[in-house]
């Protein structure tokens, strides 16, 4: 089995701030913008077409940065069900092409193994009528207010689609079945499995989002983000390819744009990856 850590949702050059944690739990991972010259090549999810809980994506990221003028988003991974203001059938998928695609297909990421979705977080408090980023003043500890690395979402590969026809047949509203990706290389949608069968989790589907738990917070206390904390990863990193890596006493600093990481799971992997999901 490979786990692959994908890197997802809002960062500091694709939307220019953390996602919120809502209510100390709820990870809301925000879908990247879609640029204004790939806007007609691709499926024109709103951000204000998403809502949840009644929260209004728009309105979440405007109060959270007013600057943000974007209008369009890239939904994927699609993971979260109940936030489209239409979902007739609605299907869990995650969609990636270009170089990314080239290395979960050059690693042999294939069905069984497991996407662990990772981003950048922080807390939010709602206040006169507005969303703002908790900081070291209004915060309670270092996770209410810090930016951190949070794994939120996961997908076990139970299909793997790359036939362009029935991409845009079966998946035509994933932002994979637009035209841009359509005819981009290697442009592929992977499909979760019913259940987690083969970690012997028989009772959890095989994807879901994930809230804040401490098993599930990458970043070590104190540091910046990108700073792993060891202590909450499994003993050894089996790594299939090569992403910018600087190993310390206590922590791993990851570094670079990297989307995808791919490891090779032992038993101690297999054993971490069912703490995150469960949660304990």
């Amino acid at each position: 089995m490979k786990i692959i850590l994908s890197r997802k949702g809002f960062d500091s050059v694709a939307g220019g701030c953390a996602s919120p944690i809502i209510d100390g739990k709820t990870l809301l991972s925000l879908p990247i913008p879609v640029k204004e010259k790939n806007k007609d090549s691709e499926k024109q999810i709103r951000y204000s077409d998403l809502n949840y809980n009644g929260v209004n994506y728009a309105k979440l990221i405007s109060d959270l940065k007013p600057s943000f003028s974007d209008e369009f988003c890239h939904l994927d991974p699609d993971i979260r069900s109940g936030i489209r203001n239409t979902e007739q059938e609605w299907k869990p998928a995650f969609g990636q092409a270009w170089s990314a695609q080239k290395v979960l297909k050059s690693t042999n990421v294939d069905i069984g193994d497991i996407f662990l979705f990772f981003g950048w977080f922080r807390g939010v408090q709602f206040k006169n009528d507005k969303y703002r980023f908790l900081t070291k003043m209004t915060g309670t500890d270092f996770v209410s207010y810090a930016n951190l690395h949070v794994i939120y979402g996961y997908m076990q590969v139970g299909k793997i689609i790359d036939d362009p026809h029935r991409i845009k047949r079966e998946f035509g509203d994933h932002p994979h079945s637009g035209e841009r990706y359509l005819k981009s290389d290697g442009n592929t949608i992977y499909i979760p499995t019913e259940k987690l069968k083969s970690l012997g989790l028989n009772n959890i589907h095989g994807y879901g989002t994930l809230d804040l738990t401490p098993e599930r917070i990458l970043t070590k206390e104190g540091r910046a983000r990108s700073f792993w904390d060891k202590a909450r990863l499994p003993r050894e990193l089996h790594m299939l390819n090569s992403v910018g890596c600087k190993d310390y006493a206590d922590c791993l600093n990851f570094v670079g744009q990297w989307q995808e990481l791919v490891l090779e799971a032992d038993g101690d992997t297999e054993t971490w990856v069912k703490k995150i999901i469960v949660g304990k």
